[in-house]
């Protein structure tokens, strides 16, 4: 398929979703957690690549059909430049910016960019990398706003409305030791139903960065993924972990993405994994073209997002 029929494509996409959005709908009225998609891209040097552009993508095609008033922030000190997939998604959202689906939240690079200020601290502590900020910012912005916040690697399989009704903060088990912080829904901070105390899970785990600290040796990230296991086994009432249709498979299954199939019909998310895919699949899906006979479960999904069934070649 060319890249002209590509686009042609997913304008018919496009066209298709911006129909089923109907601003009159009752589920403007939400209930507890605001229907706003976070994202962050928070450095210069990083390339928005083919798997950047399907999570965009899946949120527009899961959620339209679902909430008519659903938002995507995407949150950034460095727009993405030179880069043929961030030139297609600009195509396929214009339409959705207008209709204020989709909003930049530039941020001063002065302040926040880790290139231009190495010396970012908080609680002052001084984070060790550019993931650590972005670990802070997610847990900052949902305070503030609520919503829903989503790493740029992880692809929605089905709309998360029936999760729009919590409480408490819904994040996903990743493993026995560890919770993933790569997706995280949190209630609006501003509702009489829904009070700040009510997200004060999250104020716990922002305030444990008064204790930050760096272990480069640790193959897993204490203060991300550790921290708040160990705040869920403390207070399990102010927290809401699902264990099976949220995050699944694990990066140690990643078999079942890039080599093999899984049962995903009961998943709200999976996700691709950008270290891996950089790391041990680095090379082999770069373009569209890569993810048309790519037999395993990453291709199925890519397949079924950009062209609307997942036929292998």
């Amino acid at each position: 398929m060319s890249q002209n029929q590509i686009i042609k494509n997913l304008q018919m996409v496009s066209d298709d979703l911006l129909k089923l959005i109907n601003d009159d709908d009752d589920s403007k009225l939400f209930k507890t957690v605001p229907p706003i998609f976070h994202y962050t891209w928070l450095s210069c040097n990083r390339s928005f690549k083919l798997y950047h552009f399907l999570s965009v993508l899946s949120i527009l095609k899961a959620e339209a059909k679902i909430l008519s008033n659903f938002e995507i922030w995407f949150h950034t000190d460095c727009l993405p430049t030179n880069s043929s997939f961030w030139d297609l998604l600009k195509k396929l959202i214009v339409n959705y910016s207008k209709l204020k689906k989709f909003r930049l939240v530039i941020l001063d690079p002065e302040t926040s960019n880790r290139e231009s200020n190495p010396n970012f601290t908080v609680w002052d502590r001084q984070l060790a990398n550019i993931k650590h900020y972005s670990d802070v910012y997610r847990l900052m912005v949902l305070l503030k706003f609520g919503g829903i916040y989503l790493d740029n690697d992880i692809i929605q399989l089905k709309s998360i409305n029936n999760f729009l009704s919590a409480k408490v903060p819904i994040l996903g088990e990743e493993s026995i030791i560890s919770v993933c912080n790569g997706f995280i829904i949190s209630p609006s901070p501003s509702l009489s139903v829904a009070p700040v105390s009510n997200n004060r899970i999250l104020k716990k785990w922002l305030f444990e960065y008064k204790y930050y600290s760096h272990d480069e040796n640790l193959a897993t990230e204490p203060f991300s993924v550790m921290k708040i296991w160990a705040l869920w086994r403390q207070y399990p009432k102010e927290i809401q972990v699902e264990h099976a249709n949220i995050i699944r498979p694990f990066l140690n299954l990643d078999k079942y993405v890039f080599r093999e199939y899984f049962d995903w019909r009961n998943s709200y998310n999976l996700h691709f994994s950008e270290r891996l895919i950089e790391t041990k699949y680095k090379g082999l899906y770069e373009d569209i073209e890569d993810i048309q006979c790519a037999n395993n479960t990453f291709g199925e999904i890519s397949r079924r997002l950009l062209f609307g069934n997942s036929s292998f070649c």
